[in-house]
């Protein structure tokens, strides 16, 4: 191929004047975000094509190949299953497909929000969580949810989106402002779908946050007995039964005692329940760090303080003579003890050179060796299925920060940070998402957590711009959105965090997104009345330019092909580049400029703004360059 310089780019000898576009297809970026639906189905054509006929699923021969039945149906029509009105609409609102984008509000974000791999998300947690289903997938280790418990006084999310570009805040239920307009509505308990309505509603969230989760990752949702039952089902089936068990919250009160509701015939009840589901069995819950418990002494004056002797062998009878762990070790007398420990020889060794080994009285030393386990010091401890060792505070430690009480019924700091602590790692920048945010609990949580124990931890939490009640304490404080008080809560506790961990250099900044209509035209399918409506809005379609800044419209292409909200961007002057990908995305852009910048940059892949290219032999010319250099050319 030959190129010539013509008017400050580079032109294919022979073509200018005769291109023909219809010969001749550059691949062209729809601004959608990825179905969940889709990306398994691809996935399992590719493994599996024999089962896809004419490119759709054929359930009889995907049995046939896997040599089981299609059905589970009995004979006689009935199955083992959940199943309740509305189940269909809620397998609908799993495939769908959105525009919407995450842009960033830098005036919103703190002041180290550059540097921070923390994300606020304002916006409607279902479209959120299908914006972020190829950029997350399969990259969150925790997830924590604390969603309406459906009591009958709860508000269920009310997902209705329309589909025209004029209708889009019906569409993401917001206001011209940004505020929630219709987000949910109230489920009581004689809607005639108390229990369907809800299971609606938390079907396709819980559906779209397992595709987020890593392989070895789990999830933590706090329920009562209102809908423990449904959840347990719902559970059972999105993330399989042998997957899901749960934990039991015993609520006490800043004394220690039981925090007791009257409930039916005067039965007291003082717990609340945590459903858990792993994605798989490689997740293994950590050991927490504990103050041990016990009758603590002195009887041989150790001069590290009091301390209480534990087991750490397995007595002779028990013990397994094949067992790596079954070794001999001797006391300070000669008394030989061959047996299986607790710990391995080596591990042993330590433990006896640091003197915490007690084997009795001197000078005889003859008593069976046990663990010395001192007062002042941390043990490690399995994690509990009751979890009781804290008291129910979480209004409390809101007032404080906020100085009001502004939330009602916020959880407790430490439950959310102890589920952070055994099930997460704190040496890798593992993501902890909470998509029922609340007042910023979890937020709060991960920033104590990584303090507590030098975490790099990072967090993603997403909340309603739902409107504060009119002549609420919050909205006479200014504050106009719960998601104003979530945002205010982080901020402060960030400082506070701080102050009472002055040597710690981790992460306490925030990046604020808000869940937006996507940032180029969009061509929304509707019924029209007349021939001429349809050209009329097809003419305004083609000749609408996008909005939003060069950089946002960047991070919206990124994140809809997959790239995490915290990738670092490089701004080279009009254009921008995030790992091998180049983004020219400013209307004004200078052709000229993509053959001179963007391509010496050798990029694996261009994505270049429609209406950068003046005509189509421009654009033909540009892509013949590409191609040549074995670059990958895309428009949008």
């Amino acid at each position: 191929m030959v190129y010539l310089y013509n008017k400050g780019y580079l032109v294919a000898r022979g073509c200018v004047g005769n291109l023909n576009m219809d010969k001749h297809s550059v691949q062209k970026l729809d601004g959608k975000n990825p179905s969940a639906i889709t990306d398994k189905l691809e996935m399992l054509q590719r493994l599996m094509p024999e089962a896809f006929v004419d490119g759709k699923l054929d359930p009889s021969l995907l049995a046939k190949n896997l040599n089981t039945e299609a059905s589970t149906v009995s004979e006689d029509g009935e199955r083992y299953g959940l199943t309740w009105p509305g189940k269909k609409l809620a397998f609908e609102e799993v495939a769908k497909q959105t525009y919407c984008t995450l842009t960033l509000d830098e005036a919103a974000s703190s002041e180290s929000w550059k540097e921070s791999n923390n994300i606020f998300i304002e916006g409607e947690n279902l479209e959120t969580l299908r914006v972020l289903q190829k950029a997350y997938f399969n990259k969150v280790k925790m997830i924590y949810i604390d969603p309406p418990y459906n009591t009958g006084k709860d508000f269920v999310y009310h997902d209705n989106y329309r589909q025209t570009e004029e209708e889009y805040c019906d569409d993401c239920n917001v206001t011209e402002n940004g505020h929630l307009k219709k987000a949910h509505k109230l489920n009581t308990r004689d809607s005639g779908r108390f229990h369907s309505d809800w299971l609606t509603m938390m079907h396709p969230r819980l559906f779209l946050a397992r595709n987020l989760l890593r392989d070895d990752g789990v999830i933590f949702v706090s329920i009562d007995d209102n809908e423990v039952h449904n959840l347990r089902m719902l559970m059972n089936e999105i993330f399989g039964e042998e997957n899901v068990t749960q934990m039991i919250w015993h609520k006490l009160d800043e004394k220690g005692n039981s925090v007791k509701k009257t409930v039916g015939n005067g039965f007291k009840r003082e717990h609340e329940y945590i459903l858990v589901a792993t994605k798989s069995d490689s997740f293994v819950f950590n050991d927490r760090r504990v103050k041990p418990k016990g009758t603590f002494s002195n009887p041989d004056s150790d001069p590290r303080g009091n301390w209480f002797s534990a087991i750490i062998s397995y007595d002779d009878d028990h013990s397994n003579e094949n067992s790596e762990y079954y070794y001999e070790i001797q006391s300070p007398s000669g008394i030989r003890w061959a047996r299986q420990w607790q710990v391995k020889k080596d591990e042993m060794e330590v433990l006896l050179q640091d003197k915490k080994i007690y084997f009795g009285n001197e000078p005889e030393y003859k008593n069976v060796p046990r663990l010395k386990v001192f007062e002042n010091e941390l043990i490690n401890q399995r994690p509990r299925s009751v979890l009781s060792n804290f008291t129910i505070n979480g209004t409390k430690q809101l007032e404080a920060i906020l100085a009001g009480n502004y939330f009602d019924n916020p959880k407790p700091i430490e439950l959310v940070s102890q589920l952070i602590e055994i099930s997460t790692d704190k040496n890798i920048n593992e993501i902890v998402l909470d998509f029922f945010s609340g007042s910023g609990t979890s937020a709060h949580a991960v920033m104590a957590q990584n303090a507590a124990d030098g975490g790099n931890r990072q967090y993603i939490c997403v909340q309603l711009p739902e409107d504060t009640p009119e002549g609420s304490e919050a909205k006479k404080a200014g504050y106009a959105r719960i998601s104003d008080i979530a945002l205010e809560r982080i901020k402060r506790a960030a400082k506070k965090v701080q102050a009472e961990n002055p040597e710690y250099t981790g992460d306490l900044g925030v990046r604020v997104y808000r869940a937006t209509d996507s940032h180029f035209p969009v061509w929304r399918a509707k019924s029209y009345e007349s021939d001429a409506e349809l050209r009329t809005a097809m003419f305004n379609y083609v000749n609408t330019l996008p909005d939003g800044t060069p950089q946002q419209r960047a991070d919206e292409v990124l994140l809809k092909l997959g790239y995490p909200l915290t990738t670092t961007i490089v701004d080279h002057n009009g254009w921008y580049q995030a790992d091998d990908v180049a983004l020219v995305l400013d209307e004004q852009f200078a052709v000229e400029r993509l053959f001179t910048d963007v391509l010496t940059s050798n990029p694996k892949t261009v994505i270049v703004l429609e209406s950068v290219f003046k005509n189509d032999e421009e654009k033909i010319n540009f892509d013949l360059r590409c191609t040549e250099k074995g670059i990958i050319f895309q428009t949008i």
